[in-house]
C-alpha cells in the first residue's frame, strides 16, 4: 500500500513539474517573440538606437533564463539560438537593415519551433 501512495505522489509531482515547465517555456517565448516583434518594427522605422537598446535587452533576456530553458531544450538548438542573438546585435550596431530583419526572423521562427517542440501531443512523445 505504501508503495502504491508513493507511486501516485512521485507521478503527481512529475506531472505537475512537467505541466510547469511548459508554461515557464511558454512564458519566455511568448515575452521574446514580442521583443522580437518590436524590434522588427523599430528596423523597419529605422529607429536604430532604440533597435539596439531593445537588442541588447533581449540578449540579457535571453542569457537570464538559458540555463533554465536549456534543462529542457536540445542544447544544440539553444546554441544556435544564443548565436542569432549575438549576430543580430552587431547587424543593428552597424545599422545593416536586410541582414537585422533576416536574422530577426530567424531568431523569431527558432523561438516558435522550440515552443512547439515542448507542446505535448502525439507528434511529440514518437
Amino acid at each position: 500500500m505504501k508503495s502504491t501512495i508513493t507511486s501516485i505522489i512521485l507521478f503527481i509531482v512529475m506531472m505537475a513539474s512537467i505541466f510547469l515547465s511548459i508554461n515557464y517555456i511558454n512564458s519566455i517565448s511568448n515575452k521574446l517573440v514580442f521583443m522580437c516583434d518590436t524590434l522588427e518594427n523599430n528596423i523597419n522605422n529605422e529607429q536604430w538606437k532604440k533597435s539596439y537598446t531593445l537588442s541588447l535587452d533581449l540578449f540579457e533576456e535571453w542569457k537570464k533564463h538559458y540555463r533554465i530553458i536549456s534543462l529542457y531544450v536540445n542544447s544544440s538548438e539553444l546554441d544556435t539560438l544564443n548565436n542569432e542573438i549575438v549576430k543580430l546585435t552587431q547587424y543593428i550596431e552597424c545599422e545593416t537593415q536586410d541582414e537585422a530583419l533576416a536574422t530577426t526572423h530567424t531568431i523569431k521562427f527558432m523561438i516558435k519551433q522550440v515552443q512547439a517542440m515542448q507542446k505535448i501531443n502525439l507528434q511529440n512523445i514518437f
